[in-house]
């Protein structure tokens, strides 16, 4: 899948991957959480939301 590879190229050799998501509340969960799989599988070890007061 092209976002695996491109989250991998991102993060790289890093030994502390993080990202950060922000989801519009229109996105369905599923969607989201399906983004947050792929980012999971690409290596990334925190994943983090995003949130709008």
């Amino acid at each position: 899948m092209a976002l695996t590879r491109k989250v991998k190229q991102y993060i790289g050799k890093k030994k502390d991957s993080s990202i950060y998501l922000r989801a519009d509340k229109m996105l369905d969960y599923g969607f989201v959480m399906h983004i947050m799989a792929t980012v999971k599988e690409a290596g990334v070890e925190n994943i983090g939301m995003v949130t709008e007061p």
